[in-house]
């Protein structure tokens, strides 16, 4: 079944200071609206420019979203606001690529263009629409988001061994990890042995930027770049199957999708791996697992799984023990096209290899115009910044020393919260947030954005947020108790 994504969610990951990718954080979950009944290049190697509009520059170091201004050329505003170089500031998803010109999401990979590739739309799957569950019962879709990663081997590997297939939803450079098709790394034969192997190859974008709260020049940039990485990887071919980083679509984001020939997939199973990451907490992914599939009859059951191949947990750990679940449960393993009775030559578009790499023929440009939504937008974006975008000439962030403290405005801890969970079976509605009444202080400010709080962010309150109602003393909207408690501001949110 299908339907419409209404809530935006966010996220953010950490990147080791000497510039190796470290363990990244998560926060995930959707809110759906009302499903929808089923329907029956040439090469270029040199730099590719993006033409953004121009924003006022920084005075102070401070850039991005919040502050409205952009950094320096050559410089990276980081997740907290901050000018400077280096992974902490440069390294997806936390660098505001429309704010900076040299995040390492404004890199372009090396690779045929694959713009103007025909996107006929071709089988009874949709395109442009929310893909939530499977439609074969006995089946398990299991898939698997932001690798490839270092954890990634191990996971082919035991999905080997199980004799089981799987979907990949692949970012093109995230976490600081380097290009997906840089020669110099690993991912390239990776993505090229799920491909051989056969499971199925899948887009999550070029950068993991949220989908939902970037104009259509940058929702392009990402989704045409992860192609033209992916193609370059896999003798041309590049997939029509594509999952929005954290979940975070609306109206104008699945026309925009449509557009490009994509389906949009999110799921119906999640066991939240990415909040349970220690070899104890991991029990309660297990837990989610076992009420929802074990003693399940395979005759009128079929799930689509998500998980994260860069959560170490996750891939040495519960991954074996949902593949056993599977099978001592009666349900087989599948890739998400198989599950939609889509065939595999569905899966993939191809550059025409024949004629210098041009491609087999030609379509307009989105010209899509702006249509309401109803999704629930996290940041009320303005205009961005002029970038130019760099080529791939080295995968790799080199870390260099900055003017501005990156840890003047700590990024937000990790807050389990915000990612709101739902389960199988629930007829989805369109859910619309509605402030909630509320008096004191804290209820006089305007309600936050991007969840920032307090009198350094145009006194923005959490309030009226249907979960996080403390403001943090670094100006964060949350509710654990290190937004709740020490250093939470009682006049723009709830304290503990």
């Amino acid at each position: 079944m299908y339907g419409l994504l209404t809530l935006v969610v966010a996220a953010s990951c950490a990147i080791a200071h000497d510039g190796r990718p470290s363990q990244p954080r998560y926060l995930a979950g959707r809110l759906a609206s009302g499903r929808v009944p089923r329907s029956p290049g040439k090469h270029i190697f040199g730099p590719a420019v993006t033409k953004l509009e121009s924003r006022k520059g920084t005075v102070d170091g401070q850039c991005g979203v919040e502050f409205g201004t952009t950094c320096q050329s050559g410089d990276c505003c980081s997740i907290e606001g901050w000018c400077g170089k280096g992974p902490d500031y440069c390294s997806s998803p936390d660098c505001q690529l429309e704010y900076s010109d040299s995040c390492d999401g404004n890199i372009r990979p090396q690779g045929r263009d694959t713009e103007k590739v025909a996107r006929p739309k071709v089988g009874n799957v949709p395109y442009g629409q929310g893909i939530y569950d499977c439609d074969v019962d006995g089946t398990i879709a299991l898939t698997f988001d932001d690798g490839p990663y270092t954890y990634t081997e191990d996971l082919l590997n035991l999905l080997k061994k199980y004799n089981t297939k799987a979907t990949f939803f692949i970012t093109g450079r995230n976490f600081g990890k380097g290009a997906i098709n840089d020669p110099a790394k690993p991912w390239r034969a990776l993505i090229k042995r799920m491909f051989d192997e056969g499971h199925q190859v899948a887009s999550h974008t070029w950068s993991h930027q949220n989908l939902a709260t970037i104009k259509q020049e940058t929702f392009r940039q990402q989704m045409l770049w992860n192609e033209v990485a992916i193609a370059d990887i896999l003798d041309g071919r590049f997939p029509t199957y594509m999952r929005p980083p954290y979940s975070s679509s609306n109206g104008q984001t699945d026309a925009w999708l449509g557009e490009l020939g994509y389906h949009v997939v999110y799921f119906d199973l999640d066991t939240e791996g990415y909040l349970h990451q220690s070899p104890t907490e991991i029990q309660v992914s297990k837990d989610i697992w076992d009420r929802t599939v074990k003693g399940q009859s395979p005759a009128n059951n079929t799930w689509l799984a998500i998980e994260h191949d860069s959560i170490e947990q996750t891939v040495h750990n519960l991954s074996e023990y949902m593949l056993k679940s599977m099978a001592s449960n009666g349900f087989r393993g599948v890739t998400v096209g198989e599950c939609l009775r889509d065939p595999p030559e569905n899966w993939y578009r191809r550059i025409d290899a024949v004629n210098n790499g041009r491609v087999s023929s030609a379509v307009k440009s989105s010209t899509t115009k702006t249509t309401t939504s109803t999704s629930t937008k996290l940041v009320s974006s303005t205009k961005p910044a002029t970038t130019s975008i760099m080529t791939d000439a080295s995968s790799t962030v080199k870390p260099t020393t900055s003017t501005q403290p990156a840890t003047t405005t700590p990024r937000p801890p990790f807050d389990p919260s915000m990612g709101l969970r739902f389960s199988k079976r629930v007829i989805y509605k369109t859910v619309e947030v509605v402030p909630v009444p509320a008096t004191g202080p804290a209820a006089t400010g305007p309600p936050s954005r991007g969840g920032r709080c307090g009198a350094k962010f145009g006194g923005m309150t959490c309030i009226y947020n249907p979960v996080s109602k403390c403001c943090s003393e670094y100006g964060w909207c949350g509710s654990l108790d290190s937004f709740c408690k020490k250093g939470c501001q009682p006049n723009f949110g709830i304290c503990k």
